[in-house]
């Protein structure tokens, strides 16, 4: 039902769209980005530069949870240049941006990404697994497509500056990289518990594998038996840390505790929430992961 409302208002927003695209007075900036992680990016690249980066979501925000707002539309259709995270990220406002996309300068970047290299979780659409930041090389290849994107659309833009804007950026990657190398030495994490898969791409890199109660998207649900496998398989596999989400709601985590807690099993709650569907505000992308790491690796 939630699906078919929002729906429903993409419509009447693309309805409204023709007629709003006539009025003037529209707040002025360049480029507007749906999530943190891709308002982050694309930040860093004009970095000293005229252009201006908004971002739609808001720190904090579930973008699988998100939808359009008017104010919105009103963004939407100020932007010279969009850059979605894609692969179904955005959840119905991914849909209504395909709607409009003839008239709009978008780049959808996961779906630009090769399939080969992403985590394919279904047969239909939502295919893949759309967390796909979480793996630096694959990061490094999206920092080049929005590069590319604003050289296109912005040709009196300084290519000279934007360029070593991005090789600074891949610089600090390869850095982050270097350091998960470090980590994976000195650790042997082979279980990651938490609320949802969104770290499936980082579970690939760093060898562990990820134990959630939802998938890949927090519209999902599960069921008390769920919750209870987990537990089972927890002391099965003696893992006692179990990893809050900034963005998810951590009762089914709590139950998860109580039902290990009667099993006279004890299992804790990490200190610090891992950061999944949002960076915190004022942090950059790089600041990010590392922050992950650190939870994850402390």
């Amino acid at each position: 039902m939630k699906k078919i409302i929002t729906l429903v208002f993409l419509f009447l927003l693309l309805f409204v769209w023709n007629w709003s695209l006539q009025e003037q007075g529209s707040e002025k900036f360049n480029i507007l980005a749906t999530t943190t992680h891709m308002g982050s990016v694309a930040s860093d690249l004009v970095q000293g530069t005229d252009l201006t980066v908004k971002t739609l979501f808001p720190p904090g925000v579930d973008p699988h949870l998100y939808t359009l707002s008017a104010a919105d539309l009103e963004l939407i259709k100020s932007a010279d240049l969009i850059i979605a995270n894609g692969l179904h990220l955005e959840a119905s406002m991914y849909e209504g941006l395909k709607l409009i996309d003839d008239q709009l300068n978008i780049l959808f970047v996961g779906d630009s990404l090769s399939e080969q290299n992403l985590i394919q979780v279904a047969t239909v659409d939502p295919k893949y697994d759309p967390h796909f930041w979480f793996d630096l090389d694959l990061m490094t290849t999206a920092s080049e497509l929005i590069f590319e994107s604003i050289i296109n659309q912005f040709s009196s833009i300084d290519a000279t500056l934007l360029s070593a804007n991005l090789d600074d950026f891949q610089m600090q990657l390869n850095d982050l990289k270097s350091l998960q190398i470090e980590m994976q030495t000195n650790a042997d994490l082979k279980y990651l518990v938490t609320t949802h898969d969104a770290f499936s791409y980082l579970a690939r890199v760093m060898g562990f594998e990820v134990k959630s109660l939802i998938g890949i998207t927090t519209e999902a649900d599960f069921s008390l038996k769920e919750i209870r496998d987990l537990a089972d398989f927890m002391v099965e596999n003696q893992i006692s840390d179990i990893y809050t989400e900034s963005t998810v709601n951590s009762k089914p985590l709590v139950k998860l505790q109580e039902i290990l807690a009667q099993q006279g099993f004890e299992a804790n709650f990490v200190s610090q929430p891992l950061l999944g569907d949002s960076l915190q505000a004022g942090q950059t992308f790089i600041d990010y992961i590392r922050y992950n790491l650190m939870v994850i690796y402390e």
